[in-house]
């Protein structure tokens, strides 16, 4: 590996383990250590988060940018399709192709090329800060803030507050 600092983990296909750390990544597969850094395609070497698709392709989260890694081809995105200045913190991908992302602006959707933003002002995020994000067999999206849980399956948006534990 080429640091101890894990940030996150990702099994493949083919046996295959991706991990994410603060100078890039590495695979481990069939007893044998694979790296990817800046000088080999990463957009960034600081990768926080990292995740398979349904059509095999590596994506590493970094800061405000995806690095995405499909057949030994390389592509590159701003998370939210623009240039502001976006931390990731979760990613999570449906079957059906779309791929969320949880940053300090609210919550982003990939999806057919097209970047859906979600934020308190505009879609009713409770709170900007998405610390983690999910989506249940339903189809439902759950959004865990700074602020409490969001949930949305199409419209409209639910605000819960879990009780406080004291």
């Amino acid at each position: 590996m080429l640091s101890s600092n894990i940030l996150d983990i990702s099994a493949g296909i083919d046996n295959e383990v991706w991990f994410a750390g603060s100078i890039g990544a590495s695979k481990y597969q069939s007893g044998t250590w694979s790296h990817i850094t800046f000088e080999n395609g990463l957009h960034s070497e600081y990768v926080r988060r990292i995740a398979q698709d349904i059509d095999n392709s590596i994506w590493f989260g970094a800061g405000d940018s995806l690095s995405i890694l499909n057949n030994n081809n390389w592509t590159y995105l701003d998370i939210g399709g623009n240039s502001e200045s976006y931390f990731l913190n979760d990613m999570f991908f449906e079957t059906n192709s779309k791929k969320w992302f949880a940053h300090n602006h609210g919550a982003s959707c990939y999806h057919n090329d097209n970047w859906t933003n979600y934020s308190s002002s505009n879609n009713g995020l409770i709170g900007d800060y998405v610390l983690c994000l999910t989506v249940d067999d339903d189809g439902t999206c759950w959004f865990g803030t700074s602020e409490g849980v969001s949930k949305f399956s199409n419209k409209p948006w639910d605000k819960l507050h879990p009780p406080m534990m004291v």
